[in-house]
């Protein structure tokens, strides 16, 4: 006999799908959208935590040149040189002792790229290398470092690129004390090659997109290894604008950091985690901040896999609703059930064979009594 495979019911199969299959799918985009969601801001405050130790690094070695410069202009021969008359011509200028110290510690350390020192009315009286004798009183680094005119203060200029030299500088410059107490004698100027100053934030390197750049408040670029242009601007800057003046009341980007979503304009979506500097407590114009940044493409990679893990799930689950489906059709086309006759089991019956004895035993007459 051959055997006939049932149809699926199709409003059996209809029912099943319209109830289960929507559900698995909202389920299955719910749990991706978390999944994506959660792994972005875990990463983003690993992201704003790497730039909250990277701006430690640039502050750190920022104050350590403030504090190399302020030990320069306590020296002797400093000192000596500010309270001397200023060298009326550049050969006697670059001949005093504090113009040799100057030029033997610029010779001996590449960092240092230039040293000058001037006295209390701006008038240039030691210098690292041969300069024409000029008044520095007019130039706004000497006026930020005079300040009040009894003690001064440190001053650090933004860094500003070198083309001639290919690299960025840094300019510190600090008052010289009276050795008997803090008055003002002069001024003494340091200009600094920044690649020191600029190597924790080069040295950020997560993945093949995640790297650190150095931007000022208003969003344009400090220092980047994708450009050295100094009118560049952050690509996130209009983000950096807004979560700024979220947190303007309670300042809380000094101390926790932050984390968001942009895109560049080739379209490439990045989550950035921002850290601001803690230079500008103490040189207002310093307000730099530091930003790494990291494609989202390459971050979502393991959510990825849970995705095709679910796909499975999926899969499995439909097959599943198929062969309930199946069951339930295969019930449905069964035979309905004769309760009187399929509920009761009749024994067959069997009959004797006919012989004819029994037509012979009617002709018999019948036996009389015996009295």
């Amino acid at each position: 006999m051959r055997t006939h495979f049932p149809r699926i019911n199709s409003t059996v199969l209809s029912v099943f799908l319209l109830v289960s299959l929507p559900v698995l799918a909202a389920g299955v985009l719910l749990v991706l959208l978390v999944a994506q969601a959660t792994l972005r801001d875990t990463y983003g405050r690993h992201l704003s935590d790497i730039a909250q130790q990277t701006a430690n690094g640039v502050d750190a070695y920022v104050y350590r040149k403030v504090l190399d410069v302020s030990m320069i202009g306590r020296t002797q021969d400093i000192r000596e040189a500010v309270r001397a008359a200023p060298a009326p011509d550049t050969t006697r200028l670059a001949a005093n002792p504090a113009s040799r110290y100057l030029a033997d510690l610029v010779a001996h350390d590449s960092v240092y790229r230039e040293i000058i020192v001037t006295n209390r009315k701006g008038q240039i009286v030691a210098a690292s290398r041969a300069v024409t004798p000029r008044d520095e009183s007019g130039e706004d680094w000497w006026k930020a470092t005079v300040d009040d005119g009894a003690v001064g203060r440190v001053f650090v200029t933004q860094l500003r690129w070198d083309a001639k030299e290919g690299i960025s500088v840094m300019h510190v410059s600090a008052p010289v004390p009276e050795a008997t107490g803090d008055q003002l004698m002069g001024v003494v100027r340091v200009a600094f090659d920044a690649r020191e100053l600029l190597a924790p934030v080069a040295g950020v390197q997560l993945g093949a997109s995640g790297m650190a750049t150095l931007v000022r408040e208003g969003g344009t670029v400090v220092f980047s290894r994708e450009s050295s242009d100094p009118s560049a601007r952050f690509f996130a800057t209009k983000e950096l604008t807004d979560e700024l003046s979220k947190q303007s009341v309670v300042e809380g980007v000094r101390q926790a950091g932050m984390h968001f979503s942009a895109v560049d304009d080739k379209g490439t979506s990045y989550v950035v985690g921002v850290a601001g500097s803690q230079l500008a407590r103490t040189f207002p114009n310093l307000s730099w901040f530091v930003a790494v940044s990291q494609a989202e493409s390459e971050l979502m990679g393991p959510v990825r896999s849970i995705g095709w893990r679910l796909l499975l799930v999926f899969v499995v689950t439909a097959l599943l609703v198929l062969a309930l489906a199946l069951y339930f059709s295969m019930r449905l086309h069964a035979p309905a059930i004769d309760v009187d006759m399929d509920l009761v089991e009749h024994r067959p019956v069997s009959r004797m064979p006919d012989t004819g004895d029994d037509e012979n035993a009617d002709d018999m007459p019948a036996a009389r009594p015996v009295r």
